[in-house]
């Protein structure tokens, strides 16, 4: 079964947690004057550009969680379709 995902809300903030189904952190979206940038497990930023709103960002970090299953520590890149 394939895991999901959700945005919990930072206390007194504009910043969100990625948590799954069991309620584990597995990345943020933090809001910036650019919008809202995704950082991954260890805080490691994502190379694509800040999301205009957190939706968008959760729905890039699906995507990304699709394609990378592995323990190690990846980083998102954007796609040149």
């Amino acid at each position: 079964m394939a895991r999901t995902y959700a945005l919990r809300r930072r206390v007194r903030s504009h910043d969100f947690d990625i948590v799954n189904d069991d309620d584990n952190v597995r990345g943020q979206v933090i809001k910036s004057p650019a919008g809202y940038t995704l950082y991954l497990i260890g805080g490691v930023q994502s190379h694509l550009p800040p999301f205009p709103t957190p939706m968008e960002a959760l729905e890039a970090f699906e995507e990304w969680a699709k394609e990378n299953t592995t323990a190690t520590l990846p980083i998102i890149r954007k796609r040149d379709d």
